[in-house]
């Protein structure tokens, strides 16, 4: 009798085509298993070498009335695993016969003899080890930080019943202090310091022993040594999953052009989704309109790009004279010790100028936990306020300020509207081409805070103006400088805005958590697990027969 852990390559099908998948019937068996798993834990240790060093204590329980497990198949991430490597015991006692598997397209039998077998009514506990080499992934909401991810073992739900008590620890790399990893989806149930090593510890304890758990974590790549692997551009990765598809589907005349349809509109929409940071849960309507938020705050409720709305709050710091820009292109700041005293500044704010570096440049982990918290301030403040009537009301507030604007005659009215409605002006996506032809043609006092964009201030007037002598500059001077100094901001502040989006919309508006099945369909039909992550090192494994 032989009893199989299937594993499937990593993937990057979507979850839309793991239920199509599954939904294909299974080849059915002669042999009598039946077993229960009462406990596992897997540690798995992420080497600098970019390995992952996997060790599983699997509690095999098999019931009255079946056939004794001789025959254990584990499956590998990857081809990159080293079968030398590979080492077994049954209750402590070394086992020996160790092979590549027949029976699954990545990983190895292990093969049991004698008294070693599990009989019915017996419970033993398997122990194996091994290494699987390049397993590290560019994180790729963060291009400082690297990443890996791991679903453990699951079992084909014909043959395995009752529940598991699963434990999964991840040790990271030494080197890394305990605030600098990030978690993926599922937040660890503890974090602690081993040995120099952040571990992650994940326990469920009614897992269902035929359903898949992922479980991923993101960690400063600068303690890697060895490859960091990269995901393939979105069309790549597009056409990889569509020829995949058509690999397994053909043969069962599934109707393919509609599902290619389907896995198209359906990545489209995940990807969209990741930018929706702001919580669903909000669009729940409450009565009336929240005033009083300031711009920044507003952009959040209007859920603009954060990237857009960083660069509102980087524009607010210039006027308040708390930061001067060095270069628009890298992205350099200089912290004031001048201006608004820090006492009157918002915690938005606060948080920027702390995350400016002393070299000049921001740090993104730090502008993501300001995001972060941001988002979640602003959805406390809107709890019982109607979104639609607010986001309608700041955008009246908008509008407003463009038609003072146009009315404006006089250069000190003009200034006067700038200073106050600038903000919300640049809440409108047409900013860049209603500015220039509103300002184009008059003459207004350059503000004192000018210079601190990174633009070159107008020699002073000549003319008649305030008490005080200010520069003065053309209007199409000032649009210019404006809009183009804004669009600099949030084209460099954040880079890759996608992914900085998306691990912000990770912790403020998850995705609901969902699992598949966990049955594998015989011969080399496959199982439906797919990795599909932010930088992926996914080993799963699932079926039995």
């Amino acid at each position: 009798m032989r009893f199989i852990n299937r594993y499937t390559r990593q993937g990057t099908l979507i979850p839309l085509l793991l239920i199509v998948l599954s939904s294909l019937p299974s080849i059915s068996t002669a042999q009598n298993y039946g077993f229960e798993v009462p406990r596992e834990v897997v540690d798995v240790y992420v080497e600098p070498d970019s390995s992952m060093r996997i060790i599983y204590h699997i509690g095999f329980t098999t019931l009255l009335g079946y056939d004794p497990i001789d025959v254990v198949d584990i499956g590998f991430p990857t081809n990159d695993y080293d079968i030398n490597t590979v080492k077994a015991w049954i209750d402590g006692r070394r086992l020996t016969d160790i092979r590549v598997s027949e029976y699954i397209d990545i990983g190895v039998e292990v093969h049991l003899y004698g008294d070693e077998q599990i009989y019915p009514g017996e419970t033993s506990i398997l122990k194996v080890e091994g290494i699987n080499y390049n397993m590290v992934w560019q994180d790729t909401a963060d291009e400082d930080y690297a990443s890996v991810e791991f679903i453990p073992t699951w079992f084909d739900d014909d043959f395995a019943f009752g529940t598991t008590d699963l434990t999964v620890r991840f040790y990271l790399p030494p080197g890394i202090e305990p605030d600098e990893p990030r978690w993926h989806e599922v937040e660890p149930t503890e974090k602690a310091m081993v040995d120099d090593r952040v571990v992650y510890t994940w326990h469920i304890p009614d897992a269902c022993p035929y359903e898949q758990y992922r479980f991923g974590a993101s960690f400063p790549k600068r303690v890697i040594t060895g490859p960091i692997k990269t995901q393939p551009p979105f069309i790549i990765s597009l056409i990889s999953a569509i020829s995949s598809f058509l690999i397994t589907a053909l043969p069962c005349l599934i109707p393919v052009g509609i599902l290619i349809f389907i896995i198209v509109i359906s990545i489209t929409a995940s990807r969209r989704r990741k930018m929706k940071y702001f919580p669903a849960k909000a669009s729940i309507e409450g009565v009336g309109i929240k005033r009083g938020l300031t711009a920044p705050e507003a952009s959040i409720v209007l859920e603009y790009p954060l990237n857009k709305v960083l660069a509102l709050i980087l524009f607010g710091l210039i006027k308040k004279k708390k930061v001067k820009v060095k270069s628009q292109d890298p992205l350099l700041l200089k912290k004031l010790s001048g201006g608004v005293p820090e006492r009157k500044l918002r915690k938005y704010e606060k948080d920027f100028l702390n995350a400016i570096k002393k070299n000049g440049e921001l740090s993104k982990k730090k502008l993501e936990t300001l995001c972060v918290d941001l988002v979640k301030a602003v959805n406390k403040k809107m709890k019982g306020f109607s979104l639609i009537e607010t986001r309608e009301y700041y955008l009246s507030i908008m509008n407003k300020a463009w038609k003072l604007l146009r009315a404006a005659k006089a250069p000190e009215e003009i200034n006067s509207i700038l200073e106050d409605y600038t903000d919300w002006m640049l809440l409108d996506d047409d900013f860049d081409d209603k500015m220039p032809v509103i300002i184009t043609g008059r003459t207004i006092y350059a503000p004192d805070w000018w210079g601190n964009t990174g633009t070159s201030v107008p020699a002073p007037s000549t003319g008649k103006g305030p008490s005080v002598s200010l520069p003065t500059l053309p209007g199409s001077s000032f649009a210019h400088g404006i809009t183009s100094s804004m669009s600099n901001f949030a084209n460099n502040i954040v880079g890759n805005v996608y992914g900085f989006t998306s691990a912000v919309t990770s912790v403020t508006n998850p995705p609901p958590v969902s699992t598949s099945s966990g049955g594998s369909y015989g011969g080399s039909s496959g199982c439906a697990c797919a990795c599909a992550c932010a930088g992926c090192a996914c080993a799963c494994a699932g079926g039995g027969r």
